[in-house]
């Protein structure tokens, strides 16, 4: 969960992401709704009752009834602002995935791993399980993984 002081994992967080362009601010002072959410992913609150506990020590613009905050703006559930709603589908056949550079796809592989080898074999990283990563960048759990954009084919062509 959230170890040592919270706090300063929260504006050290909400810093990183302003510098990378990720924030701006909606005309109540509070982060948008995604940018709000992606922060509050980060540190594994999962519940409501959680959620307003650590609430009462935080100094960001998160507001602490996001239910109401955002109730217009992009607000679907609890779950969904903590982020346990989210489930990773396994699937039975591999999926085609797309590599998504600045330019647009750079990339077409015919699954994830065979995707994780490439990047292997072309030394853009040293992991043994790049895999991993570029499957939870493929279903949302990350923004980018070394330096790429994953998609699955499915989501593309829906």
């Amino acid at each position: 969960m959230y170890k040592n002081n919270p706090l300063l994992k929260l504006n050290r967080k909400f810093e990183l992401f302003k510098k990378a362009g990720e924030i701006s601010m909606l005309k109540s002072n509070f982060l948008p709704y995604n940018s709000a959410k992606r922060i509050v992913h980060s540190f594994g609150i999962k519940s409501k009752n959680e959620w307003i506990k650590f609430c009462r020590n935080k100094q960001v613009n998160i507001p602490a009834s996001p239910s109401k905050t955002y109730k217009n703006l992009g607000w679907v559930s609890w779950k969904d602002w903590l982020g346990y709603s989210i489930q990773i589908i396994k699937h039975k056949d591999p999926v085609p995935i797309f590599m998504i550079g600045e330019e647009g796809v750079l990339e077409y592989f015919s699954s994830i791993k065979s995707a994780g080898r490439w990047l292997i074999e072309n030394k853009i990283t040293n992991s043994s399980r790049p895999s991993s990563l570029i499957s939870q960048c493929c279903h949302g759990k990350r923004p980018s993984v070394y330096g790429y954009k994953w998609m699955l084919s499915e989501t593309i062509l829906m």
